[in-house]
């Protein structure tokens, strides 16, 4: 039969496809000749698994957008849809965090009201709160996750027995015991910490770490202890402090981020990957991460918290900054200089040999962390009892089989 005027139908083909469906359709449109006859042949390349689904506009997105099942046009179903749209942005909804989510959505009167029930004549002077309990995640209940906490006071041996007194549920049968006969640095270890586990308070579930001062000031600057170091380098809140504190924990951090810097991959060299490389550190030779942790642990805190992170260590400093294709400069001279300020001294030994610095400064790290990974459960026992310390125990690695 032919058609009545090529042209125009190639006119009206071309201009439909061009602004009544997005993505922008282009057609390779060809006119021949067969029997005297013009025939429009009209080939559509499938588009891209990332520009997916293409939809008639006049109709929507949910209403214009099919698919074909044998020889008809059916709507596609809003699961369908979903799953092109989260293709294209690259979702992961386990791993995603809720972009709505702030700061200011912690419940910093539950916080503060725990701290407070827990001071007595021995100052606390300052109180963090930190994971997932504190930093609300996707998928991540509060009521449902304890709530972690870290008290930095005067003196901890005289703080828990004046806590003993007052809250005598909170320790084992041994800790009462042994908290006011044996010498604190012993039971608190290598750590200097000691903690108390599933703590009811106002229908949730707490955990309490309590350090001396001295001793959480000289880890952070020092880093004889890498346990609390590696928890200060990723986000925590403040439910109070002092300028002391702060700055301790500011110079950990960025000791961590010279590491880091000094140690990237360079198949990763991106803010993400300084994060996952930064984040690391604390799990560096953990053997809870072959039993116990959530094996995604790290990547899961990036991906959570990298606003928080981001906040903390920039996007750019004399270190280093972000190109227009999203991989970092590095300044490994600046680095350098800073770490011979700066490093604690018991590291100090590894910049006389550059050729080795980044394998024996990730050593020394692993090595630290190898050792407090067997000690510090240890010291759990002891302080909150065997009975807690399985139920915590058990909830990580409930959290690791449904990882």
């Amino acid at each position: 039969v032919g058609v009545y005027d090529s042209n125009d139908l190639q006119k009206n083909i071309t201009n439909l496809c061009s602004t009544e469906f997005e993505p922008v359709i282009r057609p390779q449109i060809s006119i021949v000749n067969i029997d005297n006859k013009k025939i429009v042949a009209i080939k559509i390349d499938m588009l891209n698994q990332r520009s997916k689904p293409c939809y008639y506009k006049p109709k929507g997105l949910h209403n214009g957008s099919y698919i074909r099942v044998g020889d008809r046009d059916d709507n596609m179903t809003e699961y369908e849809i979903y799953k092109c749209i989260s293709y294209k942005e690259d979702f992961k909804d386990d791993l995603r965090a809720v972009t709505k989510a702030t700061i200011e959505d912690l419940d910093k009167k539950l916080l503060e009201e725990f701290v407070s029930s827990r001071e007595n004549e021995v100052p606390t002077i300052a109180a963090y709160g930190y994971g997932s309990g504190v930093f609300k995640q996707k998928g991540n209940d509060t009521k449902n996750s304890m709530i972690d906490t870290i008290l930095i006071v005067e003196d901890a041996k005289k703080w828990h027995k004046e806590n003993k007194n007052k809250y005598p549920n909170d320790y084992s049968a041994s800790a009462k015991i042994l908290l006011g006969r044996i010498n604190f640095e012993r039971i608190s270890g290598l750590t200097g910490i000691t903690y108390q586990t599933n703590i009811a308070y106002a229908d949730h579930r707490f955990k309490y770490g309590v350090i001396s001062k001295n001793t959480f000031i000289a880890q952070m600057e020092e880093w004889n202890s890498f346990f609390l170091p590696g928890r200060f380098q990723k986000p925590v809140y403040p439910i109070h402090t002092t300028e002391e504190i702060e700055a301790s924990i500011d110079k950990n951090r960025r000791i961590a981020l010279l590491i880091s810097l000094l140690t990237l991959p360079e198949n990763d060299r991106t803010l993400r990957g300084l994060f996952i490389n930064l984040c690391s550190l604390s799990y560096l030779g953990d053997i809870r991460m072959l039993f116990v942790e959530n094996p995604n642990k790290v990547t899961n805190i990036v991906d959570a918290e990298f606003p928080l992170l981001l906040k903390i260590y920039g996007e750019k400093n004399k270190f280093f900054t972000v190109l227009e294709n999203e991989e970092l400069a590095i300044d490994y001279l600046e680095i350098l200089d800073e770490l011979y300020r700066i490093l604690p001294p018991n590291m100090y030994k590894y910049l006389s040999n550059l050729s080795t610095l980044q394998q024996s400064l990730l050593h020394h790290i692993q090595e630290m962390n190898r050792i407090e990974s067997v000690t510090q459960p240890l010291v759990g026992i002891v302080t909150t009892g065997p009975v807690a310390s399985f139920q915590y125990v058990k909830q990580k690695m409930a959290k690791r089989q449904n990882h």
